[in-house]
Parts: structure tokens; sequence; C-alpha cells
């Protein structure tokens, strides 16, 4: 690529890859060995790269509608990729590993790790309005100091003390809530965070579990969550051990403003961002996922190019994945019942189970010809020819979950009685043999009618 007139190029690669973890998680969904489809797109500016990410956000939908998937796309947290926007297309299901918020309203759809926390106003409580040091004595968590004075857990302030690789952290926070470390790194441009240690708290002047928002130094860097009402009266840590302070108003008693910012974990039932309406909460797996990568890897290893008017100009790229592994996985969490499988007829091993109970080699050789009949007309069909008996066959073909069966057996050969099934549908429909036009008919009408359904 030397000119814009090269431009735009999306490229991909269906690869097996490898995650270097501990143990694999939720089965074949996210195991250490995988097959991963990516692709990259290059572009001379970000109005291309906005054509090519709503193609490839449309081609993605398409693809998994094929098979047999309802996908939701939800804003996400881009991560270490980087970039100004990124989307997930997430599968609600019981088992999966992400939490997506969803509004029954306006349609606004995210991951709980991206979705800013909007929060209803708090009434203060009038029993403690008055500022004052309360006695605690042991009770260094939110949920014992609560307890311990019979307020909820959202009248409280709750201090996190994290360290990364160059900074020491405390984050306050409304005491009910979690902290959300994507947004805290992304917020402050960290890889990671863990826990700082007591000994580490108490180097630094505090006191693990009476941390008051007052008592940081300049030592550490301070946030103060969005959720924080600046003129509700808290319960706090005062600084002092066994010592919380009641009544504490933010703005009465911290100099200056304080830098607050949205690094909490929203939940079911907070506000939607775009209308207000609750929010509800899903499990989903992800099955894709889509980025605005800009510039950050294309100015890292000075990829440019001669734009319209001959000078150099640093590409901007998009990247787009889907789990193969997981995707089938995810199709097998959607598609079965009590029986089973049932494999969408875009993706199934084999379009047509052609299950025969025979009795000598005449009898064989007829249903044979079932088979290849069928075969010569493009249709996939894996035929059970073993020699079992029927309960065992008709089972196994449910549970493997082939989207057509066509029984041939003892009816056929006394009454010419055929059957055909469709596993999706649970459904299974008797016929006289007429002749193999009327069979091809009948299966292809099946096969049709399964495709749309995908549509």
């Amino acid at each position: 690529m030397k000119s814009y007139k090269d431009l735009p190029v999306n490229v991909y690669q269906i690869q097996t890859k490898f995650r270097d973890e501990i143990r694999p998680r939720f089965g074949v969904i996210r195991s250490r060995e995988f097959i991963m489809k990516d692709a990259y797109s290059f572009h001379i500016d970000d109005s291309s790269l906005d054509d090519t990410y709503q193609a490839m956000r449309v081609a993605y939908r398409k693809i998994f509608d094929r098979c047999g998937l309802k996908t939701i796309p939800v804003q996400a947290d881009s991560g270490s990729m980087g970039g100004s926007a990124s989307e997930e297309f997430m599968v609600v299901s019981p088992i999966g590993e992400e939490t997506l918020l969803l509004c029954n309203s306006c349609g606004y759809s995210s991951n709980s790790e991206k979705t800013p926390l909007i929060l209803k106003k708090e009434n203060s409580s009038a029993k403690f309005s008055e500022k004052k040091e309360i006695s605690t004595p042991g009770k260094k968590t939110i949920s014992e100091v609560s307890t311990l004075l019979g307020v909820s857990e959202s009248e409280t302030v709750k201090a996190v003390a994290l360290k990364s690789e160059k900074k020491k952290i405390l984050v306050f926070l409304r005491g009910d809530l979690e902290l959300n470390l994507h947004k805290l790194h992304s917020l402050l441009k960290i890889a990671d965070s863990e826990p700082m240690t007591d000994l580490e708290i108490r180097e630094l002047g505090l006191i693990p579990g009476f941390i008051s928002p007052i008592a940081p130094n300049d030592k550490i860097k301070v946030l103060y969550d969005r959720s924080l009402q600046k003129d509700f009266p808290y319960v706090v840590g005062s600084s002092k051990e066994d010592f919380h302070t009641q009544g504490f108003i933010l703005e009465k008693e911290i100099s200056g403003l304080p830098e607050f910012a949205d690094v909490a974990l929203a939940r079911e039932g907070d506000l939607c961002p775009n209308c207000s309406f609750p929010l509800k909460a899903e499990k989903g797996i992800e099955v894709g996922h889509i980025f605005k990568l800009g510039d950050k890897y294309t100015k890292a290893f000075g990829i440019q190019v001669l734009d319209q008017n001959g000078k150099s100009k640093t590409l901007t790229m998009g990247c787009y994945g889907i789990g193969v592994n997981r995707t089938m996985a995810t199709v097998i969490e959607q598609c079965n019942d009590e029986k089973g499988i049932f494999w969408p007829i875009s993706i199934a091993p084999f379009e047509v189970s052609l299950v025969s109970i025979v009795k000598g080699e005449d009898q064989y050789f007829k249903i044979e010809e079932f088979y290849n009949v069928l075969m010569n007309e493009g249709i996939e069909v894996f035929w059970d020819d073993r020699d079992l008996g029927p309960g065992f066959k008709l089972k196994d073909s449910e549970l493997i979950g082939f989207p057509i069966r066509i029984t041939i057996g003892k009816k056929f050969f006394e009454s010419g009685e055929i059957s055909i099934y469709n596993r999706k549908k649970d459904q299974e429909d008797s016929f006289v043999f007429s002749g193999f036009d009327d069979l091809v008919a009948r299966v292809e009408s099946m096969r049709q009618e399964l495709f749309t359904e995908l549509r």
C-alpha cells in the first residue's frame, strides 16, 4: 500500500490460536486453544473506517443469523486493543460469562463494563444528618457498619485502595456499589491494578477500614465516584481506629473541587443513560467483537501512504473478530431440548439422517439406492446402516441433531410407507413412497423451510 488509491483494504485469516491461561473456562466456549476468524481494515481517514465498520457490523449479524443465533450488538470496553469504539456481538444465555445491561424502552444495550452509571437521587435519613463521630469497634466492612448503625449501604461511603505499576490509587464510592476496574483502568490509562495490603495502606498514613475522604495525601491518586452526592450526609471512615463519622457532606468537608468520575459498576435497575428507563441485566456469551482502532498501531509501526495532495498520511485501522469455536458451542447452548441438539441446517454436519431398518441384502441394496439418489441431488446425507434396533438409531439421530431424518424400515417393505422428521419442530410425517422425484421434492421443501428460518 503506497497510495490512497490502494485503499480501503480489508484482509482476514482463520487460524488456530492459543490463550495462555492456567485452565479453560466455560468448556469449549473459552478453551486455551481455539479457532479465530479475524480481519483488519486499513483506511485513509475515519470516514472510510466508519463505512467499513458498519458494513462489517451488518455482515457479522447476517453470519450469526445464518448460524441460528440471535445476537445483540452491545457497546463494549476496548481494553488493551485500544481505539475509539468497539461493539461485542452477544448471545443471551444463562451460562454467559458477561453481564449485559439492556433497555426495553429505547433499545440501549451495553456490556456492564462499559455502561455509564446513572442513579436515582438518594433521600437522606434524618437519623444521621448531624455530623459526629460514632464508635464502630472492629467494624471495617460496609456490611458490618450498616448493620451496626441501622442504615442502608447506599448511605455509606466505601474506600477502595489499589496500586498499579506506577500509581497508588484511592477510590471513594457509594457503599452499595462495586468498583468497575475496566472504567478505572481506562480513565487512568493503566493496564492493571491490584488491592493494596493493610501494611501498604498504613505506610501511607491511612487506617484500613476507617479511611476518611479527607485523609488522603499527595502520595496517592484520589478519585470520587459520580455516584456520590455532594450534598448528602454520608457515614464515612473517620481516620481513627474503630470510629466512623456520620453526617459527612462532601461539599462542606472537602476543600476545592474533588475529581468526580464514573468508575462504579452499573447494575440491573440503574437508569438507562439514553432514556432513564430502568435497565435489565442478562448473561451473555460473546461470539464476535469489532473495533475502531484508529491510528494506535499504524502510528506505532509508521504505516503511511500518499494522500490526494501527495503528502504522507498515517492510516487508520479497524479490527473484526469471530470466535469460531465459541460460536459453535453457543449454537449448541441455544439449539437444544430434552432429546439433544437440533443443529441449524446451515452448519449441521449433515442435512439429512437416513435411518434404515432392514433384513437381508436385498433390502440393504434398496436403501442404498435411496442414499445414492439423495446424494446425487446434492443433499448431504448421513446413512445410519448400523446393525442395531430402531430405538437406538432413532435416539442417536435426535441426540446428534440432524435437521431432517428419513426413516425407511419394515412399513416401507410392507406398504411403501416412509417417514420424514423435522428435528427442530419435533414433527414427523409419514407418506407412501410414489417415486424418487416425490421424495426429493419433500426433502427439498423441508430444506428450504429450514434455511428460510435463518434469514
